[in-house]
């Protein structure tokens, strides 16, 4: 399979590391608005793999300076190399080549032709894969045959797909791998050189089962009815907005954004997928007004999920200040790609930010009792994903036992539960990165107030871009 190799060696190590990031993972470029390599899908060959890690490696010796930047750059470089050292991504998890492949080709459809290639490498790199994981992945594909028969010129990319799903079924679901965790050493690499936290991973864990209990009778009320007008969304939106600037909570910049269901093209199997109704604005060539894509919900979602949390103060304001930052890894780690977000350390801040401006305007008192009750059950939620997390990949809780905690304790549908479990075993060190960036940038606040007005905190806090959170609280208290 054909690969882009660098035209020349950047000088500026930051710069160097971008344009390696991008070059190595086509996918995630399209996805930041780089448009270079959007014919090529990524090469997880065992020679493209240990390129990449070769050069990562020679680019981690240039990157010897004390900026955040060659910092956050040097611990991405010591996750990735870790990562395709493990048995626990590329040759175990099938999702992440459907995911990749059929996202890489809704981004650009000059990547069709690079589909066959791609799923015969994946076929020859998974070894064996949890069973849920496999079924994901059946579900992907799925939706891809659905997909590539409404496109022009996907024959080929089409019949590898199909093929793909035939192996899935036949061949790799009778070769299970009953770990879904990836262990306490890769987990503890997360959390330190990733989320950056200043705490354990075990006093972390006291705190996320002490917020659990705290929140164990929350009950999340019922969401309907259905509301099919969009012009709710964008009056909800227009009501927050108004309410946060009358009371002077944050700067909300001109970023417009506006509500669409989503295209014909992938509106029936967009359940099938890792399809999200906000994805991230490209913070290279962004079109305006950036497109949340949303179905029927009720008025809880409404507000809460898809205009606080996504499209309002949430994530869209946050994107819009991280893509302003100094920082050249904060205004890109955040950006949502085709099974994550662009890199690990963004995470913090940008979950931690939207479930914190959800906190937020239930203070300025936009919610209703039941808005509340919700909001209550949320954090429950948080809590309780953050146990499993760490748990389920330090091997202290099994599979079918998160999923049962999910259920029996969360209150969540079996469905439901499993999807998360999954998500969960998937992307070790993601589910808690909601409860540990929330609750790191309320002890912030705490710190500052009075101080300097609300505002100017949030507007501070928002400039420093998709950092881990920790970092940020070092640098607004001026320690080294």
């Amino acid at each position: 399979m054909d690969q882009p190799s660098a035209s020349t060696i950047k000088a500026d190590p930051i710069d160097a590391f971008i344009d390696a990031y991008c070059r190595r993972r086509p996918v995630s470029a399209s996805f930041l608005g780089i448009k270079d390599y959007d014919d090529f899908l990524p090469d997880l060959s065992d020679k493209g793999v240990a390129d990449t890690v070769a050069e990562m490696q020679s680019l981690r010796q240039r990157l010897a300076g004390d900026s955040i930047d060659e910092r956050l750059a040097r611990n991405f470089i010591g996750i990735q190399v870790a990562e395709f050292q493990s048995n626990h991504f590329h040759h175990s998890n099938p999702a992440l080549y459907t995911g990749e492949a059929l996202f890489g080709v809704l981004r650009s459809p000059r990547r069709l032709a690079a589909v066959p290639a791609f799923l015969r490498q994946a076929e020859k790199n998974l070894h064996s894969a949890p069973p849920q994981w496999t079924h994901r992945a059946i579900q992907e594909c799925r939706a891809a045959l659905v997909i590539l028969k409404r496109m022009a010129n996907a024959e080929a990319a089409l019949k590898a797909f199909e093929q793909f799903h035939e192996y899935l079924k036949s061949d790799l679901s009778y070769r299970q791998r009953t770990q879904y965790g990836c262990g306490q050493g890769f987990f503890d690499l997360l959390v330190a050189r990733g989320h950056m936290l200043t705490e354990s991973t075990d006093e972390f864990l006291r705190f996320a089962e002490e917020e659990f209990e705290r929140h164990q009778t929350a009950v999340a009320p019922p969401d309907i009815p259905l509301i099919q007008d969009l012009s709710e969304h964008q009056r909800c939106w227009e009501s927050c907005r108004n309410l946060i600037e009358e009371r002077g909570l944050l700067t909300w910049p001109e970023f417009p954004l506006v509500f669409k269901r989503p295209a014909d093209l992938v509106s029936d199997v967009v359940g099938d997928l890792y399809y999200l109704s906000y994805r991230s604005p490209a913070p290279f060539g962004t079109p305006l007004p950036h497109v949340c894509e949303v179905n029927p919900c009720g008025p809880i979602t409404l507000k809460l999920n898809h205009v606080v949390h996504h499209a309002g103060p949430g994530h869209h304001v946050q994107n819009y200040f991280a893509y302003r930052s100094e920082s050249r890894i904060g205004q890109i780690a955040a950006v949502d790609c085709a099974n994550r977000i662009a890199m690990f350390c963004g995470g913090t801040m940008a979950e931690g930010w939207a479930c914190y401006a959800t906190d937020l305007i239930e203070e300025a008192g936009f919610l209703t009792v039941e808005e509340k009750a919700h909001q209550q059950h949320t954090r429950l939620r948080m809590a309780a994903r953050a146990i499993v997390d760490i748990k389920l990949h330090r091997a202290e809780m099994t599979f079918a036992e998160a999923v049962d905690f999910y259920r029996r304790r969360v209150g969540m549908s079996e469905d439901a539960a499993k999807k998360e479990a999954v998500r969960n075993s998937m992307f070790p060190g993601t589910a808690m990165m909601y409860l540990s960036g929330t609750s790191a940038i309320h002890r912030l606040r705490k710190r500052f107030e009075g101080k300097m007005p609300l505002r100017e905190f949030h507007d501070r806090l928002l400039s420093y871009g998709s950092i881990p959170v920790p970092l940020i609280e070092n640098q607004m208290s001026g320690k080294p």
